[in-house]
């Protein structure tokens, strides 16, 4: 063999030892662990030549690729790059339709954002009656889902904010619940990462063990996320609305409710994530104390806390007005908490 045929050889031998022992370290296919070891005992023996050598780092190479391709993680979402400029204004989103939500409620939140948030915003109201709001609100008529003939049920309303075109709006936007109370800093909502951000519905409530009884039903319902907060860019997520509108009784057939359906939309796509679970907290099962130790003291703000949500019962005007106790548990002095929901000083 001539001289310069012994070197390459001498390398290319040292080099695919090495990858065909990784290879067999990480692979995954029955084919690849044969094929490497294999490949490392012809390498390692005296009877290796050039052509062998050639062989197997061309098919070594294939493997390495095809395990680069299969088995790498994908790539985390990442957070489009005007949320961090803090002069490019956000948009804060809420809905109020029918009667239960009078004006004040779109008001105090808006003013609870405005204390809260120090980045340029703009606070945007989906409704049917403008009426009340104040000068700081905009005012927009609610989108419509474009539902086929027929279908007038507008309970999933909120899934209309998902149209590739809403009325011409653009950029990053935060939806807020109007039963919900901003009581800390809402900077942290747009530093981090991810594509869709919403709070994972059950960290909102207590552990419910028979649950378990259907470990895929249990497993589906602990990934659904709660509407009351997330945070998407508009238009990048036309899909759910989509999905919806081509097929609106079979999807309102197999979910119960619109963001289990948003949220199974959202996994598919690899889309699906949640809030750091300190952030937003429920009322009944987080602020007031649990059981009877709720008659010896009053509820309080869970540290780390940026939002009070109120999840089923009692509702926060209740609570906030001094009713919704029951007598297994007592609703306290709550004016802490009213006074952020007010405003006041």
């Amino acid at each position: 063999m001539p001289f310069e045929e012994i070197v390459i050889s001498y390398y290319l031998k040292e080099f695919w030892t090495a990858q065909s022992r990784q290879l067999h370290a990480h692979s995954s296919s029955f084919l690849e662990q044969n094929v490497a070891q294999s490949s490392t005992r012809i390498l390692c023996g005296e009877q290796a030549n050039t052509i062998q050598i050639f062989a197997l780092a061309h098919y070594l190479l294939f493997c390495a690729f095809r395990r680069q391709i299969v088995h790498s993680p994908p790539k985390a979402p990442q957070m489009p790059s005007h949320v961090q400029n803090n002069n490019d204004p956000v948009l804060i989103f809420t809905m109020k339709w029918g009667g239960l939500y009078g004006p004040h409620y779109v008001n105090n939140l808006a003013r609870g954002v405005k204390k809260h948030l120090k980045r340029p915003h703009r606070f945007i109201c989906f409704t049917d009656d403008p009426k009340g709001l104040d000068n700081g609100v905009e005012a927009m008529p609610l989108p419509e889902l474009g539902l086929p003939e027929g279908h007038n049920d507008t309970r999933w309303q909120k899934l209309a904010l998902f149209r590739k075109d809403l009325m011409g709006l653009k950029g990053t936007a935060l939806f807020l619940d109007l039963d919900l109370v901003v009581v800390d800093d809402l900077e942290p909502l747009f530093e981090i990462d991810g594509a869709f951000r919403i709070i994972r519905d059950d960290d909102l409530f207590r552990s419910k063990p028979l649950r378990k009884v259907n470990p895929s039903r249990d497993a589906f319902l602990h990934s659904v996320g709660n509407s009351s907060v997330f945070r998407y860019e508009v238009g990048a997520h036309s899909y759910i609305l989509d999905t919806f509108v081509a097929d609106p009784d079979t999807v309102t057939n197999k979910f119960e409710i619109s963001q289990q359906f948003q949220s199974d939309q959202l996994a598919t796509h690899a889309h699906l994530s949640y809030w750091p679970k300190e952030w937003c907290v429920s009322f009944k099962n987080h602020c007031v104390p649990r059981g009877f130790s709720s008659y010896f003291a009053a509820p309080s703000l869970p540290e780390g806390a940026r939002i009070v949500v109120f999840a089923g019962s009692p509702k926060m005007d209740d609570a906030l007005n001094g009713k919704g106790s029951k007598w297994y548990r007592r609703i306290g002095d709550v004016s802490w908490l009213k006074s952020q929901w007010m405003n006041a000083s």
